[in-house]
């Protein structure tokens, strides 16, 4: 993949799936949350739900045709969608803190995000098809989930089928030795993490153990792009524009609302 449409301020580079993953998200949410009557998936997606224990997962795949894909042949991408907290039950994987060893990766996880990482990435394995390339899409934990299973597929050699591994508004969930591990094996912008306006989620995890994998893209409430926190500019919006009502900045709608505005993109290139 060679990710050159998007490009944003301070010369950041994002991968041109971040619209596509955004929407994926958002709609994922919408999904569990109305069982009786679920939403259909964004056009030209296909999906199947799983469920395990307390993590809630989509598999989405979607053909993208010569015009849109800028090869001379139809691609085939499947993502894992891992959406975030919807139920009382969801948060016994924000509060297992304990630094575990999983499954032959290098580093330590999160153990709560740990073994739902894992999960998701043995069912996305299972799917895949010989010719497909692969996404990981997730927000809030299930961002945390995505940087795990990500782990999980550089364990198992599938990095270089990896076009797209975007966590949106993830807490802190890796040591750093997973961390630089990961870095090495999936640069930007094939992997990036986004943090919007005051989002605390990201923060509530204090950097003494845990690290951010991935290079990470703060966007700042005019929508710019950012490789650094303006935490002042921030912090003054939260207080003057919003009363400190700043949680509206973790949902996924917002996340989406700023991906819909960037230029479109062709998601691969030979």
């Amino acid at each position: 993949m060679h990710p050159t449409s998007v490009i944003l301020a301070d010369g950041l580079l994002l991968n041109p799936l971040v619209p596509q993953a955004a929407e994926l998200v958002s709609w994922g949410y919408n999904y569990w949350e109305q069982p009786d009557s679920p939403p259909d998936p964004p056009p030209s997606w296909d999906f199947a739900p799983y469920e395990w224990q307390n993590v809630q997962l989509l598999i989405c795949s979607r053909v993208f045709m010569p015009s849109e894909s800028g090869r001379d042949h139809p691609v085939t991408l499947r993502v894992a969608v891992i959406p975030g907290t919807n139920e009382l039950r969801d948060w016994k994987a924000n509060f297992h803190l304990v630094p575990t060893k999983v499954g032959g990766l290098v580093g330590r996880y999160r153990r709560g995000f740990a073994l739902g990482g894992a999960w998701a990435w043995s069912v996305l394995d299972h799917h895949r098809g010989g010719g497909d390339v692969l996404g990981i899409f997730g927000h809030s934990y299930g961002g945390a989930m995505t940087v795990t299973a990500a782990a999980h597929a550089v364990r198992d050699g599938a990095e270089s089928r990896l076009v797209a591994v975007l966590p949106f508004a993830a807490p802190r969930s890796t040591s750093r030795a997973a961390t630089k591990l990961l870095n090495s094996k999936l640069p930007a912008p094939v992997a990036q993490q986004f943090i919007l306006g005051f989002d605390a989620v990201p923060w509530a995890v204090l950097p003494l153990w845990w690290t951010r994998a991935f290079e990470v893209v703060y966007v700042s409430s005019d929508g710019t792009a950012r490789s650094k926190y303006r935490f002042g500019a921030e912090l003054k919006r939260a207080i003057t524009k919003r009363g400190f009502q700043s949680a509206g900045d973790h949902g996924s709608e917002r996340y989406r609302a700023w991906a819909r505005s960037l230029p479109a993109a062709i998601p691969f290139e030979a």
